[in-house]
């Protein structure tokens, strides 16, 4: 049997109207239900949630959009259908709910292309709003891990901006420190919540198409600028924009931006027209901007007022106290998404969590437990470490008490003279297998390849 795409209300007093119709969209795989008048439509929507509901503007003496007022379902799309278009008619209408105006005599086609694109758009905007609920749900303070005081600060700080209503907030922070997430959980906790974010990485954009992504262009501004475009700016009105790596904003656009910061106003390329935009701004930047201003890429105004409220992420390996509670938060994450019942860890694996120093912060961790997820291969709820997984090792675990260099006399040997010797050595205790001495080493197959290759050294079991 075929599945039934939508219900639809066909409400008008031509009973040749109502019958043609009912047999079109019945064999287009849609159960129909036919009414005449008001009466007979109130009693109908009592049983039959109607999808679409297509409704004559003149019902013998009723009036169509009285009905449309007297409907109120905001989950059915409604198209009027009319012999006497007027355009006010078609405004009152679209102001009264309805999806669509259509006039008679009109395409068969033309009308069930209507009510897909009405089906359509309906779905649409159901799966915005089942994203947008989720948002919410996911992006609250709740979800952030803060036992630590340099976090408990950050998380103060951005608390209290929310509260203030701040315009603009700069997190500074190394890569993978979740800057994108607690950006995200500022604009959900906002009174801007259900107004649009946001992201724009500066630092994946060639320099030449940061203005006119960021502020828009006119049609025929420049050569292929076939239809306006409008800018992240624009787009994010009454939201809030994430610009990711503000230090890769080019300098001889950044009086431009200093403007739609301090003014709310903005030009598209090859126009003369002001905009004026209200959009809440986080900057995010993983590199010292004070550095840039130093060495003039970065303009002191500008730099003043995006670091009007700056909040500093802190890196993982000052977070001790968090590192369980994150990697907790990202089991059960990615459990969801991998679809198995994992809740736990092995003692190993919380050992390996709280021992290693995760160079690459929150991302890093991540990487490294979905990894663990993906190659698990027991049935019970914890995850152990895989073994076709290599546990990365940081300086202050590295083991070489066995690395012991006697009799050797270190006067008037150069730096390049005790590496090599350091190298050679770790490569006979590790009976010269390359990824087991880099890992010693604390460096990578490559790093170490070269470094043999620059002292010469001879690759051989002894």
């Amino acid at each position: 049997m075929e599945k039934i795409k939508a219900n639809i209300l066909v409400i008008d007093d031509e009973k040749i109207i109502r019958t043609s119709l009912d047999k079109f969209l019945s064999m287009k795989g849609f159960c129909v239900r036919t009414v005449q008048n008001t009466s007979e439509t109130l009693s109908t929507l009592q049983t039959f949630s109607a999808d679409v509901i297509l409704l004559d503007l003149m019902l013998g003496k009723e009036n169509g959009l009285e009905l449309l007022k007297k409907i109120n379902d905001e989950n059915a799309i409604i198209i009027m259908m009319t012999a006497y278009g007027t355009v006010k008619t078609a405004v009152d209408a679209v102001k009264s709910g309805a999806y669509e105006y259509i006039t008679k005599p009109y395409d068969i086609e033309e009308l069930l292309l209507i009510i897909e694109r009405g089906l359509n758009s309906k779905k649409n905007n159901k799966l915005l709003d089942f994203y947008k609920k989720k948002s919410l749900t996911r992006y609250t303070f709740d979800r952030i891990v803060s036992e630590s005081p340099a976090m408990k600060k950050a998380v103060k700080l951005m608390q209290k901006g929310i509260e203030k209503n701040v315009g603009s907030i700069l997190l500074s922070g190394e890569s993978g420190t979740g800057k994108d997430f607690l950006s995200k959980v500022i604009h959900y906790n906002s009174f801007r919540s259900e107004q649009p974010f946001f992201v724009i990485n500066l630092a994946a954009l060639p320099e030449n198409l940061i203005e006119s992504e960021l502020f828009g262009y006119s049609k025929g501004s420049f050569t292929g600028a076939e239809k306006d475009h409008t800018g992240m700016f624009e787009l994010a009105h009454n939201g809030t924009l994430l610009l990711d790596e503000i230090t890769e904003f080019p300098y001889n656009l950044q009086a431009k931006l200093l403007r739609a910061i301090e003014n709310k106003e903005i030009k598209k390329v090859g126009s003369e027209k002001i905009k004026v935009v209200d959009v809440n701004l986080i900057f995010a930047s993983n590199r010292n901007l004070k550095d840039f201003t130093s060495e003039k890429k970065l303009r002191r105004d500008l730099f003043y007022r995006i670091n009007s409220y700056p909040i500093t992420i802190p890196p993982l390996r000052e977070r001790k106290e968090d590192v369980i509670g994150i990697s907790q938060n990202l089991l059960e994450d990615l459990s969801g998404t991998f679809n198995v019942g994992l809740k736990h860890f092995s003692s190993t694996f919380t050992n390996h969590l709280l021992s290693y120093l995760w160079p690459g912060n929150i991302r890093e961790l991540k990487n490294f437990i979905e990894r663990n997820i993906i190659l698990n291969e027991c049935d019970d709820d914890v995850l152990r470490i895989s073994e076709e997984i290599q546990q990365p090792v940081t300086f202050h675990e590295r083991k070489i008490d066995s690395l012991k260099i006697e009799n050797y006399d270190f006067e008037g040997k150069t730096l390049d003279d005790i590496e090599k010797l350091h190298i050679t050595e770790t490569l006979r205790l590790s009976c010269f297998n390359i990824s087991k001495a880099a890992r010693s080493l604390g460096v990578g197959r490559g790093a170490l390849r070269y470094k043999i290759k620059k002292h010469g050294i001879t690759l051989h079991s002894e």
